[in-house]
């Protein structure tokens, strides 16, 4: 891989967001998803980080696009689970977090999501609060 292909940008992306600099990663991913339409990951990652700067309504209409193309990427589903929580979506919530657990049971992990995902820190405020609802209606 060179300096000017789709995994470089999603990286430098990756570099951003791991800084905190949100705005900038946005940028690299979009960019990387642009260079190639089939780099799912770039798209992904384009919406965790739109969805930290509050952009809602597009990082959710994103997911729910990925999820459509490719229904077993498990990320989409549970970070769509987390952004219909927060939403008041209970039920959709519900479908996509059983979704989830069904492709990959780790991310009923939050450390695992927080320190190997590393997913931005609202989602995981909002996938946290969503898993400690659930345990308490278990209980």
């Amino acid at each position: 891989y060179g300096a000017e292909d789709a995994v470089t940008y999603n990286n430098r992306g990756n570099a951003h967001a791991g800084l905190g600099e949100w705005d900038k990663a946005v940028q690299f991913y979009h960019k990387a998803a642009e260079m190639n339409k089939n780099y799912v990951f770039a798209r992904a990652n384009e919406a965790l980080a739109l969805y930290q700067l509050g952009s809602y309504d597009k990082s959710t209409s994103m997911m729910r696009f990925l999820v459509r193309k490719y229904p077993g990427f498990a990320d989409m589903h549970a970070a769509l689970a987390a952004a219909y929580w927060k939403d008041g979506s209970i039920r959709a919530s519900e479908s996509e977090w059983a979704s989830a657990m069904q492709l990959d049971t780790r991310y009923g992990d939050i450390n695992w999501i927080r320190e190997n995902r590393r997913w931005p820190p609202q989602l995981v405020t909002d996938i946290e609060q969503f898993l400690s609802l659930k345990a308490g209606r278990a209980s």
